[in-house]
């Protein structure tokens, strides 16, 4: 979460709620002399949004002083691609996009969907798909963090939208491994130069 903070950006945007973690961390880590002012979320599974909108209330209530309190706002019920053209229409610089909406625990609407071959739940598509509307953003030079990164098709389905987009070669990637013992392990960051 350090390195999510060490951008320097005032606003969060997350795919994936899922129980609010991350939020809590960002929230807990933060100082007052860089406090974030907004982080926005969404999750595509209802109840999870609502668990974790109750769990950050509470969070805040506890733990947080005025001067660190961002304004949170909770998206639910749609994909995290659906929801990102929303999320950001009043974003006005630039900002930490985490990328985390992809399926860790697939519900039983997903594993159906998955089933039926409906392309709209698989990571490939998801990431793809919340890369065109955050490059497509009208603010430019956003810091994109992507989660569970696969090598196998990370050129076709990331790199190339960053080709598609002319923004290649304005970007710095690396990887970062910060879970071994899982398949799918890695972080890709999406540095602006």
């Amino acid at each position: 979460m350090e390195k999510l903070l060490s951008y320097d950006k005032k606003v969060f945007v997350e795919t994936g709620t899922f129980h609010g973690m991350t939020i809590k961390s960002l929230l807990a880590k933060q100082g007052p002399k860089n406090p974030l002012k907004s982080i926005k979320s969404c999750e595509l599974i209802e109840y999870r949004s609502e668990r974790a909108k109750n769990f950050l209330e509470e969070f805040t209530k506890q733990n947080l002083e005025k001067h660190v309190n961002p304004t949170i706002e909770l998206f639910a019920g749609k994909h995290s691609y659906e929801h990102l053209p929303e999320m950001v229409k009043d974003i006005n610089e630039p900002a930490v996009f985490f990328l985390d909406a992809h399926p860790s625990k697939p519900e039983e609407i997903i594993k159906e969907a998955l089933a039926r071959g409906d392309k709209r739940f698989t990571i490939r598509h998801i990431i793809s798909s919340e890369l065109k509307v955050i490059l497509s953003h009208h603010v430019k030079g956003h810091v994109i963090v992507i989660d569970d990164v696969d090598l196998k098709w990370l050129d076709s389905e990331v790199l190339s939208v960053f080709k598609h987009f002319n923004v290649l070669d304005k970007y710095n990637f690396y990887l970062d491994c910060d879970k071994p013992n899982f398949r799918k392990d890695k972080i890709l960051f999406c540095e602006p130069i």
